[in-house]
């Protein structure tokens, strides 16, 4: 781990991205035509937003979403001296050769400017805080062709999404904001670090060149799959539109009922070994004293657990541990068990020897 005298190297890592990020991200979007910010804020492949990308009123939420990206590249400059081996250990992530490469490059130009004390507006300091933006692009710019956590950055902004305070998952709208305020520097960042602003007067088809780098980083998943809202509502909300399609509520509702009576059934007759009555004499054939004896159900006879006395954990860090845990089944294990020998289905459990 850096040591406390590596302090002002991060110290510098931060003022660099400060700067890089206000006098070449946000200051260049004047030189970035019109049509091109106007794609840049729009969530959508192939249609311009309404207004363009630029910066927020309150210079306190560009501070805000600029200090998880300073976050992360302190993350990896502190993590950067361990081992291949111990950096998957222990923060179960790791670095390409080249993102590590780069990360060991940028950390050396800061022992040695801060060993240097030179001021940040000199020539070396341009060259830093260019540096410092290539670095950040890259992690936004890591192609993942399998798991998504390969890349340090995901990892990062998943621990994000963990209250440091009580170890549990940030509930969403305490989250969004962490993701809004990523994506808004993505978008400046990437921006700049592929066409840069100093260079952007000399280019004849930028334009193009924007929407060609805006296809391949910041809406590829959209361009794929598509980003349109799929369901819409009409203004008196009777009506859903799927994909264009109407929907009548009433459709939705005998969707939901015909649902919800199909996973009872699963419950009943394939968990719980408890089949109505009316499929347990089609499937054995026995007498209506056998039917009695297993104590088969009626559907009026099935019990109901109030859906308010089921707790929904979605803080629940442990793996392995189901949010549902107050639903009347601890400890019926033998019960259940019960239920099947004496069901029908008990032969569908039995070996070639009945056993």
């Amino acid at each position: 781990m850096p040591q406390p005298e590596d302090e002002p190297g991060l110290e510098l890592l931060v003022k660099a991205l400060d700067s890089v990020f206000f006098r070449g991200c946000v200051a260049g979007l004047q030189q970035m035509p019109l049509i091109g910010r106007l794609f840049l804020a729009s969530p959508y492949p192939e249609d311009p937003h309404s207004r363009p990308f630029g910066p927020l009123q309150e210079k306190a939420s560009i501070d805000r979403y600029l200090g998880y990206s300073k976050r992360f590249l302190c993350y990896c400059m502190r993590v950067l001296p361990l081992g291949a081996d111990d950096l998957i250990k222990q923060h179960a992530f790791s670095f390409t050769p080249a993102q590590r490469g780069q990360l060991e490059g940028l950390w050396s130009r800061l022992q040695r400017r801060a060993a240097a004390a030179e001021e940040t507006n000199s020539s070396s300091g341009s060259r830093l805080e260019a540096e410092v933006l290539q670095v950040l692009a890259s992690f936004w710019m890591q192609r993942l062709p399998s798991d998504p956590f390969a890349s340090p950055l995901w990892h990062f902004v998943a621990v994000l999404g963990i209250n440091g305070k009580t170890g549990q998952l940030r509930p969403a709208h305490h989250f969004t904001g962490i993701l809004a305020g990523l994506i808004y520097t993505a978008r400046a960042v990437i921006a700049e670090a592929a066409l840069p602003s100093q260079d952007r007067a000399a280019i004849a088809d930028l334009p193009e060149q924007l929407a060609a780098i805006r296809k391949a980083w910041l809406k590829k998943i959209a361009f794929e799959t598509g980003s349109r809202l799929a369901v819409v509502w009409n203004r008196d909300g009777t009506l859903l539109y799927f994909q264009g399609r109407p929907l009548a509520i009433e459709t939705i509702r005998q969707l939901i009922a015909s649902i919800t009576a199909d996973t009872e059934d699963l419950l009943w007759d394939g968990l719980l070994f408890r089949p109505r009555k009316a499929e347990a004499e089609a499937g054995s054939g026995s007498g209506s004293g056998r039917r009695k004896s297993l104590g088969l159900l009626k559907q009026e006879d099935r019990f109901l657990i109030p859906l308010t006395t089921i707790r929904d954990d979605l803080t629940q860090t442990q793996q392995g541990q189901s949010f549902l845990y107050t639903n009347s089944l601890l400890g019926k294990e033998k019960k259940i068990l019960q239920n099947l020998i004496a069901g029908p289905l008990k032969t569908q459990f039995l070996n070639s020897e009945n056993k």
